[in-house]
């Protein structure tokens, strides 16, 4: 089982990821980076991966996993089937997983009861097959009551391991009436914010900049102040709470710009007062630093999807962003760690990009890592 476990020296969530999940996710990042690299990967599109008989899209580190398994393996199909479901497509349909199939990795969270809340279900009269669907309100109120008494939790979350595989990896499903069975995605439209349309910003004036930062932040709750500079270098100043960086017109091209501005967006929502990852994760050293740029290079390609791919040259953007995140997975010295770090920053980039397109479907949770997991 894969949990979602914590580095007591750090405080630093990490997915803590079988050998056997390395080495079948190693290949599939080598690929993809260098062609991120290239630029010819379209890792983070419009389409997303999704759940063929539920609909669900996959989220995070869950659409990082079955993207790169897409590409790796050449499948142009976004759907994908869990593998509890085989058994009961095979039965039901004689549907049929072909054979050497390889699977893609995901992690599904759950939620379960404390080994203190489970002592009180005993308590209480409740068998073990109850617990997950016949303790009342009543019961769950005199519980935490309880157990807040005693400063325990009533339930912890994990991730837990599974494996999903492509719909054109089955036999007897794509072409027939079988076909019907698949749902399609829910989430298949960015709702909550108007795609933007990139005009030629080359002659923008610092104002028109703003005007265009405003629209991409309309959503946004709480917003960072933009500030311009002639420096080199674009930086998030978390103690003033300042993005500061080039005008449009002082950078080689819109999408150099566009890159900058999103990438310093996603750090400006590590303040205390947003998604505050600085509770979740220490921040001190180079590891640290590789985590958060990870989140906002990840954050930023994320971001993109809300921009009409006729807009700008999204494979410039593609390429840079290659060389950004090779280059930080590189100074990870081991596979397990390159793994983790890259599944790490994907979960914190979606959780991110959505505070500032769609605050209103994410929940602020303020609280350090390890005292919300067991």
């Amino acid at each position: 089982m894969t949990t979602l476990s914590i580095n007591k020296l750090k405080h630093e969530p990490v997915i803590d990821i079988k050998e056997s999940v390395i080495d079948l996710l190693m290949p599939m990042i080598d690929k993809a980076a260098n062609e991120w690299e290239s630029g010819n990967l379209e890792l983070f599109n419009m389409d997303q991966t999704y759940n063929a008989l539920h609909g669900y899209t996959f989220k995070g580190m869950n659409e990082i996993s079955t993207k790169l398994y897409n590409n790796y393996h050449g499948f142009k199909r976004n759907d994908f089937i869990s593998q509890t479901s085989f058994n009961k497509l095979y039965k039901e349909h004689k549907i049929i997983l072909i054979k050497g199939t390889k699977l893609a990795p995901v992690w599904y969270s759950s939620i379960v009861f404390t080994k203190a809340a489970k002592n009180l279900l005993v308590k209480y009269g409740y068998k073990r097959s109850e617990y997950y669907n016949k303790v009342s309100r009543e019961d769950i109120k005199k519980m935490i009551q309880e157990l807040s008494a005693s400063n325990e939790n009533l339930t912890y979350r994990f991730r837990k391991l599974s494996y999903v595989a492509n719909v054109e990896s089955f036999s007897n499903l794509l072409g027939t009436d079988n076909e019907k069975i698949l749902k399609p995605n829910k989430n298949s439209r960015l709702e909550g914010w108007k795609q933007q349309e990139i005009h030629d910003i080359k002659n923008n004036s610092e104002a028109e900049d703003t005007k265009f930062i405003d629209s991409i932040l309309v959503n946004m709750e709480s917003k960072p102040k933009i500030l311009y500079h002639q420096a080199s270098t674009a930086y998030y100043a978390p103690s003033l709470d300042t993005v500061n960086i080039r005008a449009s017109y002082n950078m080689a091209t819109p999408e150099a710009w566009i890159e900058t501005v999103l990438h310093e967006l996603i750090h400006s929502t590590n303040h205390k007062n947003r998604t505050n990852r600085r509770s979740k994760v220490i921040y001190s050293g180079h590891d640290g630093k590789s985590l958060e740029e990870c989140i906002a290079e990840i954050g930023m390609l994320f971001s993109l999807r809300r921009f009409s791919d006729n807009a700008i040259d999204k494979s410039i953007i593609y390429k840079n962003a290659g060389a950004y995140l090779k280059s930080w997975l590189s100074k990870q010295s081991t596979d397990k760690q390159k793994v983790e770090r890259l599944l790490t920053a994907a979960r914190y980039a979606e959780y991110a990009e959505k505070y500032i397109f769609e605050p209103k479907d994410i929940k602020i949770v303020n609280k350090p890592i390890d005292k919300q997991t067991k």
